[in-house]
């Protein structure tokens, strides 16, 4: 306000931001309206570069509750049903983490081999296939609990099992076969957690590997269930409903049923945008003021 009654020049920063055509701050907000604009245009719409953009509502599986399906693609060779739920926290405008478990069952052995695919762990340009024992010896290395043997995990993945589909023996037998035949069982939570971190990240030094897998199991496993307890109480919930769609006791549900989905509105999707891009801009910033620190450069914050 000093330099404006001194008439001294300003130099302001601006930011142009698309206006909704009729909302309140548009020029053809209520009355304002000129007559060579049509009345029956509802607006609603924006204007970028002379193309009329409109925000539409996206149709999506619902979130936080286990669904199994037919494996399709390129893993239906190796396995069957997949069990897979889009985790959303109940707290945070965030993109959801979809945790799966894939399942195959030998046919001459009864053999039962579950995978995990954690979100955001890859192998390469490949989601990795974890094997069930190494995510829980991983989850007890990570929240340093007690270690515990086959006969224990069976009693926290049943600890709700009151459905009598969940109480039928083969399913019981089924599950307990997933645990017993992966040789990842006879390894510590240590080499369990140090195997994730060396195959599901790209990061260049151990310690930044370690530290991204401990990030994924804290904050992108099962976002939605609080206590770390549970989410290994829900993913025996998972494999369960797995070792029912197997053995016929469950049907799978349908991709295409309309209760399986929930609709997400322009508003929800606009804010889990803006933020992944205000953290990736943030990201960059980081990046860019690394570069100038290394490179011993004057430092202008506005520049970046």
């Amino acid at each position: 306000s000093e330099l404006m009654q001194r008439n001294e020049a300003i130099e302001v920063p601006v930011f142009e931001l698309p206006c909704m055509i009729r909302s309140k701050f548009c020029n053809l907000y209520g009355d304002r309206a000129p007559q060579r604009e049509c009345p029956m245009d509802p607006g609603g719409y924006f204007i970028i570069n002379g193309v009329e953009k409109v925000m539409m509502s996206q149709l999506k599986l619902r979130g936080n509750i286990p669904l199994v399906f037919p494996v399709k693609g390129a893993q239906a060779n190796k396995f069957k049903y997949g069990a897979e739920v889009r985790s959303m926290h109940a707290a945070k405008w965030r993109s959801t983490s979809t945790l799966k478990l894939l399942q195959a069952v030998d046919p001459g052995t009864s053999a039962c081999t579950v995978v995990v695919i954690l979100p955001f762990v890859m192998r390469g340009c490949t989601p990795l296939e974890i094997p069930l024992i190494c995510v829980i010896r991983a989850l007890e290395y990570v929240y340093d609990w007690e270690h515990m043997d086959a006969d224990a995990i069976m009693r926290t993945f049943f600890l709700d099992g009151t459905a009598p589909e969940w109480s039928d023996a083969s399913c019981v037998a089924l599950v307990r076969s997933a645990l017993d035949t992966e040789p990842f069982s006879s390894w510590t939570a240590e080499e369990n957690f140090r195997w994730i971190a060396t195959n599901g990240s790209s990061d260049r030094t151990q310690d930044k590997r370690r530290k991204y897998v401990v990030h994924i199991l804290r904050n992108e496993f099962l976002p939605h269930v609080a206590e770390p307890r549970d989410r290994l109480v829900y993913l025996g919930i998972l494999l369960r409903r797995l070792a029912c769609v197997e053995l016929g006791l469950m049907p799978v549900d349908d991709r295409d049923d309309n209760s399986n989905k929930r609709l997400d509105g322009p508003g929800p999707l606009m804010a889990i945008l803006f933020r992944q891009l205000f953290r990736n801009h943030l990201k960059q910033i980081k990046q860019s003021l690394a570069r100038a620190v290394e490179a011993n450069k004057h430092i202008n914050i506005t520049e970046f």
